[in-house]
């Protein structure tokens, strides 16, 4: 599923030159049963709550044609990076 290229106007520049939306769209499509909401992707590649470190930047990006929730995690030994979820659900 290829992400639309509409982005919201409250959306960062950033992440729009990125191939990614955040805010209302990345919601909307989670409403919409498009995609697999954060919290569910995150646990089915076995994350846990504690792994991640902030949600506030949570942002929705197209990856090979298919949308990846980026976000940063904590690993064991505290290091720190930024991996890319998938979000296409079944």
């Amino acid at each position: 599923m290829a992400l639309p290229l509409v982005f919201a106007v409250d959306g960062p520049a950033a992440a729009q030159d990125n191939g990614c939306v955040s805010g209302r769209e990345a919601q909307q499509a989670v409403e919409a049963r498009r995609i697999l909401s954060f919290d569910r992707a995150a646990t089915a590649e076995g994350y846990s709550p504690e792994d991640i470190v902030s949600q506030s930047g949570l942002l929705l990006c197209d990856v090979d044609g298919r949308p990846h929730w980026k976000v940063n995690i904590r690993d064991k030994d505290g290091n720190y990076s930024t991996v890319d979820l998938p979000a296409q659900g079944d």
